[in-house]
């Protein structure tokens, strides 16, 4: 395990790729339908890269941690909310740049359009999916059988999207017995309770698990683990402890890390 201890993060905003810097930082994501959000301390930037930062607006976020020995993984991928610059001494500069996940689409994207009786529920989802102007992620493997209530595998008598398009995705979803989220910039679809497909990430005092899990009211299990990008919103994750052995699939995780700092944590929640 002492591989898990050689930190390694890096940054890219738009196309400005920040690299060998201390960051700090703090990701969360929910399998509910709202956006998930990251704010990430950079230490001195120069001057050019701080202004470089000032003059974007709305381009993409992504950010990277993970391990020397066992590379990095994407643990964000957004869309740019803010930046901001302080001072902490004479020579310090600390730059925090937020990022969201969705929330813009969520509140703008909107949705006009007919189909006719018979056409594939897979259809509808996915020109909901170019009206959202995110990745597509699963939603043709999870849309595959998708039905909806007494109506079969297509849309029988036909239907009509109309308005904000989180709502008509809701609205679908609901019809149909799935749940929906966005995940790193890409739609992210599961029947209602169920996992994402894959093994679960096996979590003991020898594979990342930082101290006891504790149970809480209906089942429900929180964790911690040293940072791990394979723990996420949707994932089964089967805890090994003294206290606790349980298999759960993760509906809540936030990650923290500072690459000269003694955060580099995910802590989840799930049941």
């Amino acid at each position: 395990m002492a591989d898990l201890y050689d930190r390694v993060a890096s940054l890219q905003v738009d196309t400005l790729v920040l690299d060998g810097l201390r960051f700090a930082f703090k990701v969360e994501r929910t399998l509910r339908a709202r956006p998930g959000k990251a704010t990430v301390q950079v230490w001195n930037l120069t001057a050019a890269n701080r202004a470089q930062l000032d003059a974007l607006d709305g381009v993409g976020v992504t950010l990277n941690a993970g391990y020397m020995a066992t590379g990095t993984a994407v643990i964000f991928s957004g869309t740019l909310r803010r930046v901001s610059h302080e001072r902490a001494d004479g020579n310090t500069w600390i730059t925090k740049v937020e990022g969201e996940d969705g929330g813009r689409e969520r509140r703008t994207a909107r949705t006009l359009r007919s189909f006719r009786p018979g056409t594939p529920l897979r259809t509808v989802f996915l020109a909901l999916v170019d009206d959202f102007g995110v990745g597509t992620g699963n939603t043709n493997q999870a849309t595959a059988s998708a039905t909806l209530a007494a109506l079969g595998n297509t849309a029988v008598t036909g239907t009509t999207l109309r308005g904000s398009a989180a709502r008509e995705l809701d609205r679908i979803c609901n019809a149909a017995g799935l749940e929906w989220s966005i995940q790193n910039g890409a739609l992210q679809i599961l029947p209602i309770g169920s996992s994402l497909a894959g093994q679960a990430v096996v979590l003991s005092p020898t594979s990342g698990l930082i101290g006891s899990p504790s149970r809480e009211q209906r089942g429900r299990v929180k964790f911690r683990s040293l940072l791990n990008p394979e723990i996420v919103p949707g994932k089964q994750v089967q805890i090994q402890s003294r206290i606790v052995t349980a298999t759960v699939r993760v509906e809540k995780c936030s990650w923290s890390g500072d690459t000269e700092g003694q955060d580099w944590y995910v802590d989840g929640e799930g049941a």
